[in-house]
């Protein structure tokens, strides 16, 4: 088997590092619609329900969080005499989708008309769904229409700008002065409100009741605990909580329980799994086809490692090698005197180049690159053919 290659390693590495991205950061790239206004039991800032929460448990109200979607509320809470507060100025869905407003609501619908409650808090109209605005707009006076109004863009929570406004039962709300309204609201189902507009609204919905808050700081953090609000939530859950009711707050609707990522939302879209599907396949085949397999694996032979008398013999071999170049100059300058001697051509000139070869075998050195006793050796090979022919001792003389 051919080992891979380096752009097999970047595009495994590639998914590796995606995969690492998606996991750090999925959470990051969640769909849940936050707000200033969420009403939720781990907020605590000024639009939170951490205060709605605490104040549900001393007065002996079974509240929990609601961490699934709120079409689903009806596979959590079965039965009846179960009410459910939503909150925030966003969609009710975790993407914009037209199969919240066409399915998903018919099982809230359901759910509520089955002897249920929900409660639905906001500062703006547009987040609501289409349906559940249709309820409390529907009215069958063609001169009078019912309207709904936003609240004023950048309203404040400055208690400066509250507003006292009267009670069903005779008692009061603090409120934003500018808060959103239903205009034109049939008095009959009007709980709270000013003038000819309508903060808090009720609409009967079968065997249960909707309910509609249009300002975002009556029962939130900021303005709980003011005049008669939390007086006013105690008595509509009076009426709508049965003896085993329990009190859920929406949670998943801004980013809690069930993880709804960037990837959720891409699986979700038409033709993503089969393309998911198609993908996978074409990346195993282009990982096969890279491998060869035609032979057997090769057997893995062990070398046995040296002995350290190995070790000593391979040291005395290049010892005893890095000797041959003084033995080399000995045995040429003994020759060459030998050649002179014998033909009486032992003068001053040629026995001061026989002396300079002798010490340079006296002094014993172990040259790696002998260069200086290939000199020697071309000199006294020069001076043996120089004396034989009569040629000059310094011409040149291949070696």
């Amino acid at each position: 088997m051919t080992p891979p290659r380096k752009s097999t390693f970047i595009v495994l590495g590639c998914l590796a590092g995606l995969l690492l991205l998606v996991a750090v950061t999925g959470s990051q790239f969640s769909l849940g619609k936050h707000s200033s206004l969420t009403c939720i039991i781990e907020d605590t800032r000024t639009g939170g329900g951490a205060g709605v929460f605490a104040w549900a448990n001393r007065m002996g109200i079974d509240a929990v969080p609601l961490r699934t979607p709120l079409w689903e509320i009806g596979d959590e809470l079965e039965g009846q005499g179960h009410c459910v507060i939503t909150a925030g100025d966003r969609n009710w869905a975790a993407a914009h989708s037209s199969s919240f407003q066409q399915e998903h609501w018919k099982r809230l619908h359901d759910w509520v008309a089955s002897g249920n409650t929900l409660i639905a808090i906001t500062n703006r109209s547009s987040s609501l769904p289409y349906q559940m605005i249709e309820e409390f707009t529907q009215s069958t006076d063609a001169d009078n229409p019912v309207e709904l109004r936003n609240a004023a863009r950048n309203s404040s929570f400055s208690k400066e700008e509250e507003l006292r406004i009267p009670t069903w039962w005779g008692g009061e709300m603090a409120v934003q002065m500018k808060s959103g309204s239903l205009v034109n609201y049939p008095s009959e189902l009007r709980l709270a409100g000013i003038g000819d507009k309508t903060i808090l609204a009720k609409r009967p919905l079968g065997e249960g009741n909707l309910y509609l808050l249009m300002d975002g700081t009556a029962w939130t953090n900021e303005r709980f605990d003011q005049a008669d609000n939390a007086a006013t939530l105690a008595r509509i859950l009076n009426d709508s909580l049965s003896e085993n009711g329990v009190l859920t707050i929406d949670e998943y609707r801004h980013g809690y329980g069930r993880v709804e990522s960037f990837v959720t939302f891409l699986v979700a879209l038409p033709g993503a799994a089969s393309f998911l599907w198609m993908s996978l396949i074409w990346g195993l085949f282009w990982m096969v086809s890279r491998m060869k397999r035609l032979s057997p694996v090769e057997p893995f032979i062990d070398e046995p490692r040296r002995t350290a008398f190995e070790f000593i013999q391979s040291m005395a071999s290049l010892n005893q090698r890095a000797r041959a170049a003084p033995l080399a100059v000995n045995a040429v300058a003994q020759r060459v005197r030998y050649l002179l001697h014998k033909r009486g051509q032992l003068t001053e000139a040629n026995m001061a180049s026989l002396d300079r070869a002798t010490q340079s075998v006296a002094s014993e050195p172990r040259p790696t690159v002998p260069r200086a006793e290939i000199q020697i050796v071309k000199e006294l090979i020069q001076l043996r053919t120089a004396n034989l022919t009569g040629t000059d001792p310094l011409a040149e003389t291949e070696f």
